[in-house]
């Protein structure tokens, strides 16, 4: 669970202060103009930014005291576009997000219907397809 306690960035107004809780499993919209920081909010709210006020906390544990990898198994954020500078394959890439055990990374290019898109260069790849890669 995502917990905020009067969580904020003072040089963002529209990030006043907040309080709240995310469950796991919970879909979350949020909406507003260019602008308006609601990709600042994201990279907050996932460890990527820290508060300047207040603090988030995942699980109980504030975001910045996590290990970087234990977080890392916990959370992720997709930007609306990730630049890929390498001509990697989709299941070389898929291999950076997770350990690079064969078996598992069978499993989430499975799950993720990925399989046919697999050994594909990433840089030929649709927007869409893309994301979901990513």
């Amino acid at each position: 669970m995502l917990t905020l306690h009067q969580a904020g960035l003072t040089s963002i107004p529209a990030l006043a202060p907040m309080n709240g809780e995310i469950h796991p499993g919970e879909l979350l919209a949020i909406v507003g103009p260019n602008g308006a920081g609601k990709s600042t909010l994201l990279s907050m709210l996932s460890g990527y930014r820290r508060c300047e006020q207040g603090t988030v906390q995942l699980d109980g544990h504030l975001l910045h005291e996590w290990e970087i990898t234990a977080l890392a198994n916990r959370r992720a954020l997709v930007a609306q576009q990730e630049p890929v500078g390498f001509d990697w394959r989709v299941e070389e890439l898929v291999c950076l997000g997770s350990n690079p055990d064969k078996a598992l990374i069978a499993e989430l290019l499975d799950d993720l219907d990925l399989v046919p898109l697999a050994k594909r260069s990433v840089l030929s790849l649709s927007g869409g397809e893309r994301q979901r890669v990513m």
